[in-house]
């Protein structure tokens, strides 16, 4: 299903993604499945953590009562969380099917954050409610950093069809004004005010289907550069952090990716090939690249000097014909008076 009279709701929290066109509906199996495994990991890193703070607040009542707790607590946390995520993998616990991803046009996915209404239900946008209200629980952010620094530790593949890859914090209408309204507190908290050494980044934007926006490109990315903290460059080539505005027919989608270069600019086919091999790949790419110039280069010689040629004949041709003429002229017998 589709957000309303937009693809993408206003106000929303979840993840965009390019699939090779064709096959976007074995990509978004594959996107919602890593959403649904790095969810699962997010929330039990919170729960333990949880679990964790309420043992040291146990500790400080009693020693003795304490230590006994602490041993009996500790396996029947391991144990519960073992056992909701046996019935998360058996369809049965709360977070079964919570992702749903939606084509929103050719090659490009939308997976909504899951909110308390149901599975893919299209939430409001990290940490807001229908309002703008702070709500508690796991952020797209979370989920979406959680994936990508496990494919950069791993650099395994994970999926076939899937290519870039954006967690998105929130959504806004599209125009000037509104997105720079909306992306303020997600460069704050990426490129914060401070004395210290600051962070090289870089804007990233794109627009699919909205000519109107696609017109105003370099003045939003000057007005977002505008509200990044002095102390933080820019820096197209190797930014660490990317501000990312992807705008698809009426809505803009934000968010912040992290380690951009490090992270194959979240390109998931690069970042799921090991690094030795990856190079290898760029290599036979800029040969084939430098071959296929190359090769055309040589063709468009071949064709001036084959114009230039058919030129040349012409022109010995029109003169040969010229002297073919004055001679034949010159052979004409003079007419004799009467």
């Amino acid at each position: 299903g589709r957000g309303g009279e937009r693809d993408v709701p206003l106000r929303a929290a979840g993840f965009l993604a390019t699939a090779t066109s064709g096959f976007e509906s074995k990509g978004g199996r594959d996107l919602t499945r890593l959403l649904q495994e790095h969810l699962e990991k997010v929330e039990a890193a919170g729960k333990g953590e949880a679990e964790g703070e309420r043992k040291v607040e146990v500790e400080g009542e009693g020693e003795g009562k304490a230590e006994g707790e602490a041993a009996g607590g500790a396996g029947g946390v391991s144990a519960a969380l073992a056992a909701e995520l046996a019935e998360l993998r058996e369809g049965k616990g709360e977070g079964a099917q919570r992702f749903r991803y939606q084509r929103i046009s050719n090659g490009v996915l939308w997976v909504p954050m899951p909110s308390e209404g149901g599975a893919g239900d299209a939430g409001a946008g990290d940490g807001e409610g229908a309002e703008g209200e702070k709500q508690e629980g796991v952020s797209a952010a979370a989920v979406g950093e959680s994936l990508v620094a496990a494919l950069e530790a791993s650099r395994s593949s994970v999926s076939r069809f899937l290519l870039r890859f954006f967690p998105i914090s929130t959504t806004c209408y599209a125009s000037k004004d509104e997105i720079i309204k909306a992306a303020a507190p997600l460069v704050a908290e990426a490129l914060p005010e401070g004395d210290g050494e600051g962070v090289p980044y870089a804007v990233v934007f794109e627009a699919r289907s909205n000519g109107a926006v696609r017109k105003q490109r370099m003045d939003i990315i000057d007005e977002l550069a505008k509200s990044v903290p002095a102390r933080h460059k820019v820096n197209l080539d190797n930014p660490d952090v990317a501000i990312v505005c992807q705008v698809i027919k009426g809505t803009a989608l934000l968010g912040v990716c992290r380690r951009f270069k490090a992270r194959e600019k979240y390109n998931l086919q690069s970042l799921g090939t090991p690094p030795d091999l990856l190079e290898e790949q760029r290599e036979l790419q800029r040969k084939e690249h430098k071959e296929h110039l190359a090769a055309k280069a040589a063709a468009l010689a071949s064709a001036n000097e084959t114009g230039a040629a058919a030129e040349g004949d012409s022109g010995a041709n029109e003169a040969e014909g010229d002297k073919g003429a004055d001679d034949a002229k010159a052979e004409e017998p003079k007419k004799e008076d009467d």
